[in-house]
C-alpha cells in the first residue's frame, strides 16, 4: 500500500497540471471573447459538427453502385 507521501506527491502533480491547463485556457477564452465581440446577453453556445456519418457508411456508398447495393 503506497504511503501518504506518494499520495501527496501525486496530488501536488495533479494540482500543477490543472494550473497549467487553466493557464492555457484563459488566453484562448479571452481571444474567443474578443472575436465574438464580448459576452452578449442571451448568446447561445453553438457546436457545428462537420460530418457525423460513420466511416463505414461513407465507404460503402463510395464503393457500391446501385446495382450491388443489396449484396453488401
Amino acid at each position: 500500500m503506497p504511503n501518504s507521501d506518494s499520495h501527496q506527491l501525486i496530488a501536488a502533480d495533479l494540482r500543477n497540471l490543472i494550473a497549467l491547463v487553466e493557464g492555457g485556457i484563459r488566453p484562448i477564452e479571452a481571444a474567443m471573447m474578443r472575436e465574438a465581440g464580448g459576452d452578449q446577453a442571451g448568446s447561445i453556445d453553438v457546436v457545428v459538427l462537420d460530418d457525423v456519418t460513420p466511416c463505414y457508411a461513407t465507404a460503402r456508398a463510395e464503393l457500391c453502385s446501385p446495382a450491388c447495393a443489396g449484396r453488401i
